[in-house]
């Protein structure tokens, strides 16, 4: 994700209520003719943890809480019934206003519907050839994708959305770089994100 031009830096302050310790930054980057958000987390040396640097779909804020009444009641049901509030959620704002809801294994959108899960009432999939015909070739023909190899992927067994992981190699242990993906039914991109991770 090289070339870019980076502004507009803040830093989001941890939440005391969550148990986090450490602030991370957002940024607003230009690429490719469109503006993203990164966002950069820093590890303490010496600590197992990773730097992170990831590229999402652009967003104005984000910030995380430990209050489940402040989702939205479709939500707070999926979670309630799920067994799934880990009593903690991170909330992306975008530049419309628009919120997206992240829990450990699902994923809101601004009315509280989920759009992506990692838990239940999904396939999985462990190769590339497994995967739909149309993502695969999508992944395959696109420019700088057909680099990628396969991670992970997931759907939904009622085919309405699914999730994938690629990730780029190279030769220096200390450094990963992934791609992830979700997918509608339809075979539309729904978002997509970058992640790299850098052990100090």
């Amino acid at each position: 994700m090289r070339w870019g031009t980076i502004s507009n830096i803040r830093e989001v302050l941890p939440d005391n209520g969550t148990g986090a310790i450490k602030s991370s930054y957002l940024a607003d980057y230009a690429w490719k003719g469109n503006l993203w958000t990164l966002k950069i987390t820093f590890a303490e040396q010496g600590s197992p943890f990773y730097h992170t640097v990831t590229m999402i779909p652009r967003i104005d804020l984000e910030y995380v809480t430990a209050d489940l009444e402040s989702l939205p009641a479709k939500a707070q049901e999926v979670l309630k019934e799920k067994g799934q509030w880990s009593g903690v959620v991170r909330v992306r704002i975008d530049h419309t206003g628009k919120r997206t809801y992240l829990t450990p294994f699902y994923r809101f959108d601004d009315d509280g519907v989920p759009f992506f899960t990692g838990l239940n009432n999904v396939v999985n999939y462990a190769s590339m050839a497994e995967i739909s015909p149309g993502i695969h070739d999508y992944f395959k023909h696109t420019s700088g994708f057909s680099e990628l190899s396969f991670s992970s992927g997931t759907r939904f067994d009622d085919g309405s959305c699914a999730g994938y992981s690629l990730y780029l190699a190279n030769d220096n242990e200390k450094v990963s770089e992934m791609f992830h993906f979700i997918f509608s039914g339809s075979g539309y991109i729904v978002t997509e994100s970058y992640t790299a991770s850098v052990k100090p």
